[in-house]
């Protein structure tokens, strides 16, 4: 393989209502949702996800903003020109960015994740400053079934509490479930 290998694959296909070729992008980071009963080691799975990478950043739903996620406008005291502070998903690029809580991720901050999950990319308009920031990283996240306990007689986009557009972003999402089973349990304990 070579090593200066680009993190998205570009695609030519012609498209046939204009006869033009248009270039399409395919992402090479899968983004994974760990989604479950509470006990069953979504944390743990996360951490130890987050150590075998080497630029991993590794942060908790609850309290986190769109600036945390993504980044921050800052003023020089000395300056008072401003600078921007890269959040999580930024400073994860070409790595790991692990979110435990991710249901606790507020609505509207929760939107700012949808292009950084799909391009790759963070669009910024802040403090006069207009960039693209590049946040070429997997996502890691982990969240419990909204109500505490995964109901099977519900739709899962109702169970996790994430909304259809960002549960799409998942390329892989797995159901974490403690199955209630009264002699297990006591022989258990």
């Amino acid at each position: 393989t070579n090593g200066n290998r680009k993190s998205t694959q570009r695609n030519y296909k012609k498209d046939s209502s204009k006869g033009k070729t248009v270039q399409t992008r395919r992402r090479e980071q899968s983004h994974l949702l760990l989604v479950g009963d509470p006990g069953c080691g979504k944390s743990q799975v996360l951490r130890f996800a987050a150590a075998l990478c080497p630029r991993s950043v590794l942060t908790s739903g609850s309290g986190t903003t769109s600036a945390g996620l993504t980044c921050a406008a800052v003023r020089d005291d000395t300056s008072k020109d401003w600078t921007l502070e890269a959040g999580a998903l930024v400073l994860a690029d070409r790595g790991v960015c692990a979110i435990d809580e991710f249901s606790c991720i507020a609505g509207k901050d929760r939107t700012v994740i949808h292009e950084a999950m799909e391009q790759q990319t963070l669009s910024v308009a802040k403090a006069g400053i207009v960039c693209k920031l590049n946040c070429r990283a997997t996502v890691i996240a982990v969240c419990n079934a909204k109500g505490g306990y995964y109901n099977p007689d519900k739709s899962f986009s109702i169970n996790v509490g994430i909304e259809p557009p960002l549960l799409s972003r998942f390329d892989l999402i797995f159901k974490l479930i403690d199955g209630s089973d009264a002699i297990k349990d006591d022989n258990v304990a």
